[in-house]
C-alpha cells in the first residue's frame, strides 16, 4: 500500500453501493398494498435500486437498507424483503420524517404527521390489538401473510409504520402473554 491508496477498510463494499445517488422516486407509501413506492414486502431486494445508494453503509451489510433524509427503511433476508418502516416524526433519529403521499389501494387517505388515532382507525377500522404505554400507542393489525403495527405519540398524533413479515411479532404467544392480549390470534 503506498501512501495515497485507501486502507482496505475504506474499500470494502456493502450491498447497494453501487446503486448511484439517491434518486427523486415518489414518494408513496400505499397501506392498502403494504408498498412504499410500488415496492412492497417478500419482493425482491433489488428494487430498493430505485431509491439509490442506502445512506448507512453499515446497517447495509446487514440488509438493512436506511433512507434516513426520506423518513423509511427496510430490511431483507435471504434476497427478499421482510420489513418496512416509514416515520412521520423525526423521535427516531436520524430519520427525517417521511413527506410522502399516503394511500389506500391508490386513493389518498390524508394521512399526515398530524393525523391522530381516531382518525387512522376512521381509515383502518380493524384492528387486532391496541397497546398503550408511557411512551406511545400501537395499533396492530394482522393478516395472513404479514403485520402492521401504527404508532403514535402520546398526543395520539401519528409517528411511525411497520409493516412486518412472517413470523408476525405476535404470532408469538409469549409475546401475545406479555402484551397481556386476551383475544385469539386470527392466524
Amino acid at each position: 500500500m503506498n501512501l495515497f491508496s485507501k486502507p482496505d477498510f475504506l474499500k470494502k463494499k456493502y450491498p447497494g453501493f453501487d446503486w448511484g445517488e439517491r434518486t427523486s422516486v415518489r414518494r408513496k407509501l400505499d397501506l392498502g398494498y403494504t408498498k412504499l413506492s410500488g415496492v412492497g414486502l417478500y419482493e425482491d431486494w433489488l428494487l430498493l435500486k430505485k431509491f439509490g445508494m442506502p445512506e448507512n453503509p453499515s446497517n447495509a451489510r446487514s440488509m438493512k437498507f436506511s433512507y434516513y433524509s426520506s423518513g423509511f427503511e427496510f430490511d431483507v433476508e435471504n434476497g427478499k424483503i421482510t420489513d418496512i418502516f416509514v416515520t412521520w416524526k423525526d423521535f427516531y433519529s436520524p430519520f427525517s420524517a417521511f413527506s410522502g403521499e399516503t394511500l389506500d389501494k391508490g386513493k389518498p387517505t390524508g394521512i399526515n404527521p398530524k393525523t391522530k388515532e381516531d382518525d387512522f382507525i376512521n381509515i383502518f377500522p380493524d384492528v387486532y390489538w391496541r397497546d398503550e404505554d408511557d411512551d406511545e400507542i400501537i395499533l396492530f393489525y394482522e393478516f395472513k401473510d404479514f403485520e402492521w403495527q401504527v404508532e403514535f405519540d402520546k398526543s395520539r398524533e401519528i409517528k411511525a409504520f411497520i409493516a412486518g413479515g412472517k413470523p408476525t411479532l405476535l404470532s408469538d404467544p409469549e409475546v401475545r402473554k406479555m402484551y397481556k392480549i386476551t383475544k385469539d390470534f386470527p392466524f
